[in-house]
């Protein structure tokens, strides 16, 4: 039992899910692991065997599913779609489920683009077009989000999800033109589903042109079939932060809390903002923690709220009292290098809550010793529990 503040921790051993075929040293390949909860109730986890390139994306991938909440993994080959990296499935409404499997990016190097309308700097130059000026081709690509449903009592079937285009403005990188996909399962809440968005780039309420990535919070009223903007979570006027990567939960007064993500180039705090409304205004943003890289939050049965975080290492963090205002220190679930973030994992992490005090969370390890003694990329999961205890 590891003690933190108030919270005592319990930590299972690591399972290990999959292991590469040899000795792999290149980004992306063999890393971002997902977990899911099927329709069936077993637990499906995917993970990335690409590069990290938005045209290398969008095809399937080596899943595999659990049938004992996570102590052993066998391979998954049922439905191909749900297999590609990136793509949780969401438990929706009326007993549904749905998957917007991560699209490969459109190359526009070969379209007549318009001129750009504005750029920031994020790896790289990224570019802005208004969307209307652009090609059909683009307009098609960024209205409809590929995706498939499960009903109860039959297989997934594919559809499209129509997207919100109103003051969108297409983004492309190195010849790449991204469309959003839901990297985090949906928000499901009285109303609707609900999404923190940042891939998507829109007009700020002002008509201005953004200076940089912002979030906005979709919304769906009809099951998922098509999302509208409702409204700015975050963005940072000055255009030193581009906000991305964000985990979304209630928190026990029912509050809507999300984390965002604000590296790029630089290790910077991650941001944290609230809202009481249900989404329609949010607390101005601040630091959380001095780093982080896609966070995801779960709010358990027993009112803890878990914060998962990366880069360096595999980080976990804790609000005792469920607000999401005061967190732990970062216990470290695996050990990383500052001054060398990607040595040791990806840092991606991913959560599904167990019940009670318990959670499922999926992580790289790049220094796993195989058999042989060579060292390998491993995917693993483990099982925590959590209690708080009086100061």
């Amino acid at each position: 039992m590891i003690a933190i503040d108030t919270i005592r921790l319990t930590l299972d051993d690591p399972v290990l899910v999959a292991v590469s075929a040899g000795p792999e040293t290149r980004w992306g390949y063999h890393q971002f692991p997902k977990l899911s909860t099927l329709p069936t109730g077993e637990l499906l986890l995917t993970l990335n065997v690409s590069a990290d390139d938005d045209l290398e994306y969008g095809q399937p991938s080596p899943a595999y599913v659990s049938r004992d909440e996570g102590r052993t993994w066998g391979e998954y080959s049922s439905e191909p779609g749900l297999t590609v990296s990136h793509s949780p499935v969401s438990a929706v409404e009326r007993g549904e489920y749905l998957c917007t499997p991560f699209p490969r990016a459109l190359d526009v190097r070969d379209l007549v683009m318009p001129p750009p309308v504005g750029s920031w700097s994020a790896y790289g130059e990224v570019r802005l077009y208004r969307l209307e000026e652009c090609p059909a081709e683009v307009q098609e690509y960024l209205s409809r989000l590929a995706a498939l449903r499960w009903k109860p009592g039959h297989v997934w079937r594919a559809e499209d999800i129509a997207w919100d285009t109103r003051g969108l403005l297409a983004r492309s990188f190195a010849g790449a033109l991204s469309r959003t996909s839901f990297q985090y399962p949906l928000f499901r809440a009285e109303g609707g589903l609900f999404y923190p968005e940042y891939v998507t780039n829109y007009l700020l309420p002002d008509g201005s042109l953004p200076k940089g990535m912002a979030v906005h919070l979709m919304a769906s009223t009809d099951n998922g079939h098509s999302f509208q903007r409702m409204g700015l979570i975050a963005y940072d006027p000055q255009g030193q932060d581009n906000l991305s990567e964000t985990a979304i939960a209630r928190n026990v007064r029912g509050e809507l809390v999300c984390v965002i993500r604000r590296a790029d180039q630089r290790q910077k705090p991650m941001a944290i903002s609230f809202s009481e409304d249900m989404g329609r205004t949010w607390s101005p943003y601040r630091d959380l923690h001095n780093f982080g890289v896609l966070p995801h939050l779960c709010l358990l049965d027993n009112g803890v709220l878990v914060l998962a975080f990366g880069r360096p290492g595999v980080r976990l963090s804790f609000s005792a009292d469920g607000e999401g205002r005061e967190w732990t220190n970062p216990y470290p679930l695996l050990a990383g290098d500052a001054g060398d973030v990607t040595a040791h994992t990806c840092g991606y992490t991913s959560l599904v809550p167990l019940g009670g005090d318990r959670f499922l969370i999926a992580y790289s390890d790049f220094r796993h010793r195989a058999e042989d003694g060579s060292q390998r990329k491993a995917i693993c999961v483990r099982e925590v529990r959590v209690c708080r205890v009086a100061r």
